[in-house]
């Protein structure tokens, strides 16, 4: 085996480390904001469970949702839950 041969595997080695390094934490960051994206739906839905609503709002009735949530916040805040009133309001502000 000559020194050219050598050199040409050890580079050929290199380049195929690096795409596959650069492939795999593509592929890695893709995955990750997969999981965040589940991670905030499953958030934003225990939100709603816990404000006793089944399902998330449709766009076109977030209106009346938005008087509906004013309203329960009003009743948190009467009842001195304010840990449930925080999470009303940030509902209301991330509309």
């Amino acid at each position: 085996m000559t020194t050219t041969n050598i050199t040409l595997l050890i580079l050929l080695g290199l380049l195929s480390f690096t795409v596959g390094w650069f492939l795999g934490r593509q592929r890695a960051q893709k995955m990750e904001t997969i999981r965040r994206e589940k991670r905030a739906a499953k958030l934003i839905g225990q939100m709603f469970s816990d404000l006793q609503m089944d399902h998330l709002p449709e766009e076109e009735t977030w209106d009346h949702n938005i008087q509906y949530l004013e309203h329960c916040l009003k009743e948190a805040l009467d009842n001195e839950d304010y840990e449930k009133a925080a999470q009303i309001r940030d509902l209301i502000k991330n509309q």
